[in-house]
This record gives structure tokens, sequence and C-alpha cells, in this order.
């Protein structure tokens, strides 16, 4: 996901653009030219010509010309090969251009693939490492400059044979939502993305926050980890969903955490004070957690539980000293049966009150406690939605959301 930063930029550009993302090629091609020029193929030919061992150059008093020469080249060709990726200019011209085609631009499946891995190669972070040998370094520099080229071209042709997004055609309602094909994806694929919106807006009825179902979601495979199922851009305030997503608790939970953060960044201006004030007391209220432990229940002998869609049936319950000193319930598979695993107290008890990811301390999930204040929210607000927070916590959150 870009950054906010980058968001306000993407939202400013796509907003110039109005329906047409043309205005944004030329940007893009004007870095593609200077990336492609930055080492001339005069002064490769010479390296290449000039190394013939490999990297032996000769000592600097035998001939200092050729050998500061191969020296500014091969620095200039590492350069060259960092700003692959490490450019911002090249980077954020690349994402703003490819993001406005993959919103904007119904495209055959072939070119949308291309411009998919666009998209993914300029949100890449890390660039490749240099090779060290002159002729290799030259090679990969050369393979880098026909992708950009092969970028451009892509580009083009999706300008010239993508269509604007038509309702009926590449959109479809789901509840008070507009879902947008952006991959010509089948009606199955939307369908199932429709249920899973059509969900979370449901919940969010029940709860009286109907007023952030509203606009777009776009439909997409471009999300950059497989483990991205949604996220919201706060710049443009669009919700994005990965299209293979299936409707079951967690995915709702993930669609609700990122409707939560539209909720904050829209609807609760001027409360950041106290968003920060909850993080902080829960915070509190976790590292103290390791004494209050042995105040939880601790299960029967016997009760069984189902962890993963597998069940289990307790053992024991044993204290254990390693990292910080906490609570293990011992788990077998039959009553009275060989122990096979362990699970922490604490989620043990999270578990039987429905909440199927682990606590971390006061945290609803160690997600909220690792990202600060407005995943911590985002992630309470979910929770709330499904009626899955703890009382103490909803009597903490409902005064901020209503």
């Amino acid at each position: 996901m870009p950054s906010p930063g980058l968001q306000r930029i993407i939202v400013a550009h796509l907003r110039l653009a109005g329906e047409d993302p043309g205005i944004l090629l030329l940007p893009f091609e004007r870095e593609v030219r200077e990336y492609v020029s930055y080492v001339s193929n005069e002064d490769m030919r010479w390296l290449v010509e000039m190394d013939p061992l490999g990297g032996e150059y000769p000592s600097l008093e035998e001939d200092k010309e050729n050998v500061r020469r191969a020296y500014r080249i091969e620095a200039r060709l590492r350069l060259a090969i960092k700003y692959s990726v490490a450019s911002q200019s090249l980077k954020n011209a690349g994402i703003l251009l490819f993001t406005a085609i993959l919103q904007s631009l119904a495209l055959p499946k072939n070119l949308r693939t291309k411009v998919e891995a666009a998209s993914r190669f300029f949100d890449k972070r890390r660039p490749p490492i240099p090779p060290k040998k002159s002729e290799e370094l030259v090679e990969m520099y050369q393979n880098l400059q026909e992708i950009f080229k092969g970028f451009l071209e892509v580009a083009k042709a999706s300008l010239r044979e993508g269509k604007a997004h038509e309702e009926g055609d590449t959109k479809l309602r789901a509840g008070p939502f507009t879902l947008v094909n952006t991959g010509n994806f089948s009606a199955e694929t939307m369908t199932n993305v429709a249920s899973l919106v059509e969900a979370a807006a449901d919940l969010l009825g029940k709860k009286r926050l109907s007023k952030i179902c509203y606009g777009d979601v776009q439909v997409t495979k471009t999300l950059k980890r497989a483990d991205v199922l949604a996220f919201y851009m706060e710049a443009t305030d669009e919700i994005f969903v990965r299209a293979n997503v299936r409707k079951n608790p967690d995915t709702v939970q993930t669609l609700l955490h990122e409707l939560g953060h539209r909720m904050e960044a829209k609807f609760l201006q001027g409360k950041e004070k106290e968003i920060v004030g909850i993080y902080r007391d829960l915070n509190t209220q976790s590292l103290v957690q390791k004494f209050r432990e042995p105040s939880l229940p601790h299960p029967e002998k016997g009760e069984s539980i189902t962890i993963k869609g597998k069940t289990y049936f307790v053992l024991d319950t044993r204290y254990s000293p390693r990292a910080g000193g906490s609570y293990k319930v011992e788990l077998a598979t039959t009553p009275g049966g060989k122990f096979e695993a362990t699970v922490p107290l604490a989620s043990f008890v999270a578990l039987r009150q429905g909440i199927t990811k682990k606590p971390s301390g006061a945290f609803i999930t160690p997600y909220a406690m690792k990202g600060g204040p407005s995943e911590n929210f985002a992630e309470m607000f979910s929770y709330y939605c499904m009626n899955k927070l703890p009382e103490e916590q909803v009597r903490m959150l409902e005064p901020i959301l209503f």
C-alpha cells in the first residue's frame, strides 16, 4: 500500500487527470528516457572491452586515465541499478500512472496482467544487488533498461485500448457500495466480493454506522502482499479488496478494520487525542497483564475447544516461567489423551469468547498493540461491529464513535 504521503500525491494527480489517466504518461516517459540514458552505450561497450579479466584493472600508476574512467562508469552503473527502485521521481511517476490506469480503465486480460506487473514493480522497496564484474553490471543495467522501455509500451497500449469503467459492465452495486471490477474478473468472483461487502455493511447498519458505507470498492489482485486482503486509501477515500477473497469471519473483520480507518479519517477529525488515549490506557494495562493472569478462570480438565477447525480437550493448566512467566493450557485431541499442544491461558479464554485471534495483553489482537493508536482503533472498531469487543473496551470506544 502506498504511504500516506504518496497517497496524497496520487489523489492530487488523479484529480488533475480527471477521467483521462493519459495526462500522467508524459512525466513517466520523461523519467524512463532519463533512466535508460543514464549510462551511454558507448561507455558500456568500452567498459566491457576494457575489462577482459573480470575487474582486474591495471594499476593506477600504469594507466590512470582508463582506470579512473572505468571506475566512474561502474559507479554510474551501480547507481542506475539502485535507482531502478530507489529513485523517488521514477517510482512515483510509475505508481501514479499505473494506479490511474488500473482504477480508471477496463483492459483486455493480457494487457491488464502486464499493467499489474508494472504496478507491483514500482511498489518494490529493495533494489537488486549489483554484481562485481563489469560485464555483469552492464548486463543487469541493460536488462533494467528493457524492463522500463517495456513498461512504457504497456502504458501506451493501455491508454489506446482501455475503456472507462461503466455501470453494469465493470461496475456492480453491493448494498450501499459500488464494486469496480478492475481485472475482468468472473461474475462468480464479483459475487463473492459482493457478499463480503454486504455482510460488512449489514453489521455496520446494526451499529448505526451506515454513514461510512458509500463509494467505490476497487476489486483487484495487485495488492502487494499475498496476506493483504484489503486496504483503505485515505487520499482517494477508496477501499481496495483482493479479488480472490472469500467471506468468513476473518475477512469480514479485515474489511471492517479498513472501514474503521475511513471512520477515523473522515468522521473523527479532532478526536486524535482520545484515540491515542485509548491506546495508552490499553498499553498500560498490558504491562501489568502477567500479574492479572492468575485471576483468569482456569478451564476444567476435559473441557473441549475448537482451534482452527480442530477439537482439543484440556489436560491441565500450568505456569511456565519462560518469556516473563505465563500460564499455558495443555491440550490433547482426545479426553485424557497424549499431550499434543499448548495455548496461552489468555488465548484460551479469548477463544472461548469467540475471539479467533490471539490477544496481546489488554489489546484485542497483537496487531492492535504493534500498529499504534490508529491500528488499535481500527481493530477495536471491527471487533465492536462484530459484537466481539470486551465490554470494558466497548465503554472506551463508544464515546468516540457517537
